[in-house]
């Protein structure tokens, strides 16, 4: 007899096991032997059987796989979990990633927008520069001279070079030093001014 509380299952595997246990031990030998033979060797096993199934929840197979497939299913839940978080991290990132190369794009357009702005307002000033300081009686020439005259890397000559040697001489200036003028004289005039400019010299 059992109580309610094992339900069938239980019992019914206990029995099956003494079943065979007892098949196991005897074999052949209970077609031979009086009534309750082995009753004193084999109730030590009944015994102990019994508590070993009514204390273990391992012997439920039943229960035992279901709660095997629950922590399954546990772990997989969670694997799951974690899996579509990074799944969002991992769309964050791509979206961060895009707004950087838009950002970038947008950087790269501006600088260069202010580069040839930059670029644009340069030519101009020196364009000006170069047209009215090749004229002879220009205040510009006489300004610039003026500013010049103090720096060390700059080749000023006040005197009227020889008209023979004159262009070997401020050619030569000319590459050696990064702005060659002649504030006196007629070598001052707007093509010699746009080399310097051609060549950043000025």
């Amino acid at each position: 007899m059992a109580n309610d509380t094992f339900g069938r299952r239980i019992p019914f595997s206990y029995l099956e096991y003494v079943h065979m246990r007892f098949m196991k031990n005897y074999g052949r030998v209970v077609h031979h032997a009086p009534a309750y033979a082995m009753n004193d060797e084999f109730s030590r096993v009944l015994h102990q059987q019994m508590e070993f199934f009514s204390s273990n929840p391992s012997v439920d197979t039943l229960n035992r796989v279901r709660g095997e497939v629950s922590e399954i299913w546990s772990v997989m839940m969670e694997k799951i979990e974690k899996i579509m978080e990074r799944g969002d991290r991992i769309e964050l990132l791509v979206d961060k990633t895009a707004t950087m190369q838009d950002s970038s794009f947008h950087f790269r357009k501006q600088s260069k927008r202010l580069r040839r702005a930059l670029w644009m307002k340069n030519a101009k000033l020196l364009t000006t520069l170069g047209f009215w300081a090749g004229h002879r009686n220009s205040k510009i020439r006489v300004i610039l001279a003026l500013v010049w005259e103090n720096d060390t890397k700059l080749d000023i000559s006040n005197n009227r070079i020889k008209r023979a040697t004159g262009h070997l001489v401020y050619q030569k200036r000319f590459y050696r030093t990064k702005f060659c003028i002649c504030p006196g004289g007629s070598q001052v005039n707007s093509a010699r001014i746009t080399d310097s400019i051609h060549y950043k010299l000025l």
